[in-house]
């Protein structure tokens, strides 16, 4: 009786002991398999933790970490070290993120301060006799400010309308002939557009817009170069001819002008 009932206990503890060498079995060898996996994770981490594409790396790197959670726990021994790994290529990235940041923010500001010593300057402007020379030193005020580069976002559109409101009243004072006036004004607004948001789009728009009209204007030339033999035989033929001239000469102003807006565009598009 004795010997079946130890032959019975020990039977219920191989069940046991099998059991839990078959459990501890499958769970390091599911262990060593979550190890892989976060290897493979390090590995992505490591090769993108040098990039300066920050928006599309962040995003990765957290896709990287949300799938780090998912993976179940690997060998108490790697622990500590896979985790280290992991953590170290994600800190790399994000603190080379921080200081790029850091810097930018700090150099926007020195922006900020250098175009408001400007528009202090544009202020301060009294035109002269020379007519030639005010008109230098506004292109010179433009120049300057195109130099600059970005400022703050929260203070950017408040300082540039400022700075487009005052140059605009500064070319006003100015004895400029029209063209003059408009080129310059042309530029004022293109370098507005050039720091807003979509801003290649919005100045492809304006490419397009001057150059469809130059391309009307020259279509137009042509009919009436082409129309002017028609009115030889005309009983006004001398008054005609005179008044498409004259449209054909405005038409070549136009285009001067037109051409000069292309140019302007040019410097301002990537």
């Amino acid at each position: 009786t004795d010997t079946k009932i130890y032959e019975r206990f020990r039977a219920a503890c191989d069940i046991f002991f099998n059991k839990k060498r078959e459990f501890f079995a499958h769970n390091r060898e599911e262990q060593e398999n979550n190890l892989q996996l976060k290897t493979e994770l390090c590995i992505q981490a490591e090769a993108i933790a040098e990039s300066t594409d920050w928006k599309k790396t962040t995003d990765e790197l957290i896709k990287l970490q949300k799938r780090w959670k998912t993976i179940g726990p690997v060998p108490i021994k790697q622990s500590d070290k896979i985790w280290k790994r992991f953590r170290a290529a994600c800190d790399n990235f994000f603190n080379n993120k921080s200081e790029f940041y850091s810097n930018i923010d700090s150099t926007y500001k020195d922006n900020l301060k250098l175009k408001e010593q400007l528009l202090e300057e544009i202020e301060a402007f009294k035109e002269g006799s020379d007519v030639a020379e005010n008109l230098k030193q506004l292109k010179d005020f433009q120049r300057r400010w195109a130099e600059i580069g970005f400022v703050p976002i929260k203070q950017k559109d408040t300082i540039q309308e400022k700075y487009r409101e005052l140059l605009n009243t500064k070319f006003d004072q100015l004895k400029l002939n029209e063209d003059d006036k408009a080129l310059l004004k042309f530029r004022s607004k293109i370098e507005n557009i050039a720091s807003k948001p979509n801003a290649n789009r919005r100045l492809s728009m304006e490419r397009d817009k001057c150059f469809n009209k130059l391309k009307q204007l020259e279509n137009d030339i042509t009919l009436w170069e082409n129309n002017i033999g028609f009115f030889s035989n005309s009983k006004n033929a001398e008054s005609m001819i005179t008044d498409v001239e004259r449209k054909i000469k405005d038409a070549q102003n136009k285009i001067e002008i037109l051409n000069e807006k292309l140019n302007i565009l040019d410097e301002f598009e990537n």
